[in-house]
């Protein structure tokens, strides 16, 4: 390319020319299927009509049929028998959720409502529920949106009723009722939602919402029992279904929550377990036991000391707390994939939205609860330097780059646990030692010598361990 020319052939030094006009594509797409629609035997239109927006799916944002109605000022010839056609043909689509059935279930929906409102939601409901679950959903919101709360909860109680045992359908459904008994004020009613929404799809933000229902009531201890003694029974259910029951046999899914419900119930030996089982890496894939069982171990090893702001055991103990995406316990990472078992509905919407975690509250005080003495403490912290060394290794020998920072993380928080249990020196020697030992990886080093400039607890590096 010449020089003083930019990439797409005009004068670098010159200004970008404007564009002449943009196309806004979904009116374009409201009305080249307006004209499809009047253009084609009605007979023809619901097929018609279904194909092209199955060819356009990728073709600017969603459109339906409220875009086609108001793309002419002219009412929607023949649209009530259309209409009429349109679910039915809707209704009779494959299910394939990775597919165009979403958005083949939002038209659905949508025409319903357009049709018959929300008694025509309510029957579809009923009807197709048990096939397509997300309409017990939309029928619920619905009410919910018309401010016919005590129908939506009415309804809402008739879909659990009706709905499998299991799925996200079900604890979203479940989490309405407990976001209106709160609002009711009536604890044991949120409790009891919570606690189907929980069982229903397993996730830590749900472990969360769970808690914050129990504790006000004094239900805290007897459901965190009981559902560890739930949890711990799936897995090891589904262990033996895959042949792997056996002392040596790997982790399935879940083991993060199984683990956090352990440390909630005082049962820390069998969490530690699980995190020494555990594979060395995959901490980040929302299943793993590390990230929940060593900042437990190292703040538990200080006697439930609160972290110091600016040390890295804190950094560590806030990514407890880490918002979670919506994935379930059947979602995993790499090999231990077991999308098998997930219900039909485990997957309703795209994308994945956060949901709010704040369980480090309920581990500070089962670590105050539990009386820890001078020896078992030192074990603790031992036991955590075991699981995290066994980590920095693995992340340094394969060289997991991108890594390096959260390696460096968890020796700086050891390093500081042994500092604030009262062993000064041996704090101090840990960093030594792992620097010496690891020093030909000078990124990993480097963001080593970061956590000690940062912490108020750890020596900062000597000039000779000085990077510039």
């Amino acid at each position: 390319m010449p020089a003083g020319y930019g990439e797409d052939g005009f004068d670098a030094d010159e200004e970008e020319p404007e564009p002449v006009g943009t196309t806004d594509l979904d009116e374009a797409k409201a009305r080249y299927l307006r004209a499809l629609y009047e253009t084609t035997e009605p007979a023809q239109r619901p097929a018609t009509l279904l194909k092209a927006l199955q060819d356009l799916q990728y073709v600017g944002g969603p459109v339906g049929i409220p875009e086609v109605i108001g793309a002419r000022r002219v009412p929607l010839p023949d649209r009530e028998t259309f209409l009429e056609a349109w679910i039915e043909l809707l209704r009779r689509q494959p299910s394939d959720q990775f597919g165009f059935d979403l958005e083949a279930r939002r038209l659905l929906f949508q025409a319903v409502r357009i049709h018959r409102g929300t008694e025509g939601l309510a029957e579809l409901a009923r009807r197709d529920g048990p096939r397509i679950p997300e309409a017990y959903r939309k029928w619920v919101q619905a009410l919910a949106e018309e401010n016919r709360t005590d129908e939506a909860v009415r309804a809402a109680q008739e879909a659990l009723q009706a709905l499998p045992p299991a799925g996200e359908i079900r604890a979203r459904i479940a989490e309405f009722m407990a976001e209106s008994a709160e609002k009711r004020h009536d604890g044991t009613a949120r409790l009891e939602a919570r606690s189907e929404a929980f069982r229903a799809m397993p996730t830590l933000a749900r472990l969360s919402a769970l808690c914050e229902a129990a504790e006000p009531i004094g239900e805290f201890k007897a459901v965190v029992h009981a559902e560890a003694a739930r949890l711990r029974s799936i897995v090891a259910n589904r262990s033996r279904r895959k042949g792997r029951d056996d002392e040596t046999a790997e982790p399935v899914s879940g083991h993060r929550l199984l683990a956090t419900l352990l440390l909630l119930d005082g049962e820390t030996d069998e969490a530690v377990v699980l995190a020494e089982r555990a594979p060395a890496v995959g901490w980040s894939g929302g299943s793993h036991p590390g990230p929940v069982v060593i900042p437990y171990l190292l703040c538990a090893g200080t006697g439930g000391v609160t972290p110091a702001p600016g040390t890295a055991l804190a950094d560590l103990w806030r990514g407890i707390d880490a918002d979670e995406l919506a994935f379930p316990i059947w979602a995993l990472n790499g090999e231990e994939s077991d999308l098998d078992d997930a219900p039909e509905d485990a997957w309703p919407d795209m994308p994945f939205t956060p949901r709010p975690v704040r369980l480090a509250p309920f581990l500070q005080t089962q670590i105050g609860r539990q009386p820890i003495d001078p020896e078992q403490r030192a074990r603790f912290v031992a036991v955590a330097w075991s699981i995290a060394e066994r980590r920095v290794k693995e992340i340094l020998h394969k060289k997991h780059r991108r890594a390096h920072e959260r390696a460096a993380m968890l020796v700086g928080a050891v390093a500081e646990a042994r500092i604030m249990a009262g062993d000064l020196g041996s704090g101090h020697t840990l960093l030594e030692n792992v620097r010496r030992q690891f020093s030909r990886y000078s990124a990993f080093t480097r963001e080593l010598d970061k956590i000690a400039r940062r912490s108020p607890l750890l020596p900062s590096p000597s000039a000779k361990h000085r990077r510039w």
